[in-house]
């Protein structure tokens, strides 16, 4: 880190000046390859909130690929409806249909689930739809591979269920720098059971990923485990933001939510904003009652000095106001 630091510093200045010092550096650190390329993998189940997500990060890091694995969405109906939304937002960015989980799994589906699968799947009546494919007989592994050719660093961002993980970690782990997850670490917080519905949904591939991530090493021994990013569940830990749950009732409160003015907001920004509020403004309905979790895991990559340590996970250290504000600055950038 060090030897990184000295060449970044001293590299863009006078070269005959500080040319010792560089030959130095050569020698002690090793040169970093001339085509070091940072890149971003999305999986995701591509409800609403991801949708938003990706559009938080897609102009400020190079997104190299998309996995679409099912939760919400279903894989190609989801896969169909992300591909429609890059091309209107001129995106050419890969998406590749994940895996399903066992479907002989013991999972209660929420009662809820079919009305948000038809929301997320019609991107909340917006986009037209696609005649029915399969959702089985894809190699993830194989189909991830070539789009990560040419990334020496990695950032995964895992907004969905761990079921395509599990079947692609020996391709990202060797080049992964960073996890990124929506959520609170099982079993590190809330008595050691999973929650929420990425991890409920494939209990197994959510186990299976965190004893992997545990126990895994990488580079020299350095142990990689995932960034779990979630809005605040009591008084944030910086006293800045507004709480996500009533205190005195145990009630969730929807500060860190859409609004029908941010909707608005964003309808007039510009860039893929103009479409998130579309797609927003299109039913007000659907999304009431949900918060901008998928939203605030993409914002800590861009944005990562808002947030501070709550137990096992960090929540934003920023009001929900100042919150959409940077998702609409980073969703309308061109």
């Amino acid at each position: 880190m060090i030897c990184k630091s000295l060449q970044t510093v001293f590299k863009p200045t006078a070269a005959a000046l500080f040319a010792p010092l560089l030959v130095f550096l050569a020698l002690c650190c090793g040169t970093p390859p001339a085509s070091a390329k940072e890149c971003v993998v999305v999986d995701t189940d591509a409800h609403l909130d991801d949708y938003r997500a990706i559009a938080t990060i897609a102009r400020s890091k190079t997104i190299v690929a998309i996995v679409v694995t099912e939760g919400i969405a279903r894989t190609a109906p989801g896969k169909a409806a992300m591909e429609w939304f890059l091309g209107r937002s001129r995106l050419n960015i890969p998406v590749l249909q994940g895996a399903s989980p066992d479907p002989k799994r013991d999972y209660r589906p929420p009662q809820d689930l079919l009305k948000w699968r038809a929301t997320a799947e019609s991107l909340n009546g917006i986009f037209p739809g696609s005649p029915a494919t399969t959702d089985t007989g894809f190699n993830v592994a194989a189909t991830l591979r070539p789009h990560l050719a040419e990334c020496t660093e990695l950032t995964l961002l895992v907004i969905g269920p761990w079921t395509s993980f599990m079947q692609y970690v020996s391709e990202v782990l060797p080049k992964t720098e960073r996890i990124i997850a929506q959520g609170r670490p099982y079993p590190d917080e809330l008595g050691g059971v999973p929650e929420g519905f990425n991890c409920k949904y494939d209990e197994n591939s959510c186990h299976a990923a965190f004893d992997v991530l545990v126990g895994r090493q990488l580079r020299a021994g350095r142990r990689l485990r995932t960034t779990w990013v979630d809005i605040p569940g009591t008084l944030d830990a910086c006293g800045k933001a507004e709480p996500g749950i009533d205190g005195n009732t145990g009630q969730r409160q929807f500060f860190f939510s859409p609004t029908e003015a941010w909707a608005n907001e964003l309808r007039q920004a510009g860039g893929m904003a103009s479409l998130i509020g579309e797609m927003l403004e299109k039913d007000l309905t659907a999304w009431q009652k949900t918060s901008l979790w998928d939203d605030l895991a993409a914002l800590y990559i861009v944005r990562p000095q808002m947030f501070g340590v709550r137990g096992g996970h960090l929540e934003p250290c920023i009001s929900a106001e100042s919150v959409r504000k940077q998702l609409t600055h980073l969703m309308s950038l061109q």
